[in-house]
């Protein structure tokens, strides 16, 4: 697949996925999440469907026909809305794209330090988080010099 024809995929679901977020039923399904959110009574109850081990089920990486990385998750995104949109899922779908800060760093490691995880080795399990810090200093344990 050559750039322009991903390019031109990802633009086919971008305005599938816009005209989603743009219509009547979108904005009455933010609307519901401003209620829900302010503790007020919705116009109905909202579906929240979040299929985290189900996605390679739902999406599954060979239905994914961008190679370029970056279209490659633009283009799983957008599935990911037309799918929970097809199941009746109330998530709303904003009219706009998030783009993710982006910073500089001269370390391999975000924070500074090595995160470092436990594995269940389970395929899809959970892990334990490791932290970098295992002694607790509490100030009465201070001394200054």
């Amino acid at each position: 697949m050559t750039s322009e024809q991903q390019r031109n995929t990802v633009r086919a679901l971008a305005r599938q996925v816009v005209e989603l977020a743009k219509s009547d039923e979108y904005e009455a399904r933010r609307k519901r999440w401003r209620d829900i959110n302010a503790l007020r009574k919705p116009d109905r109850t909202p579906v929240y469907c979040r299929p985290v081990g189900a996605w390679g089920e739902l999406l599954p990486e060979s239905s994914l026909t961008c190679i370029d990385p970056l279209c490659r998750n633009v283009e799983r995104t957008l599935r990911m809305h037309l799918i929970k949109h097809e199941i009746g899922d109330d998530d709303p779908i904003e009219p706009y794209w998030s783009v993710n800060a982006a910073f500089d760093q001269h370390t391999p490691y975000t924070w500074g330090v090595p995160i470092r995880h436990i594995s269940s080795n389970t395929p899809g399990g959970a892990y334990k988080f490791d932290p970098p810090l295992k002694t607790i200093m509490y100030p009465e344990n201070w001394t200054t010099h």
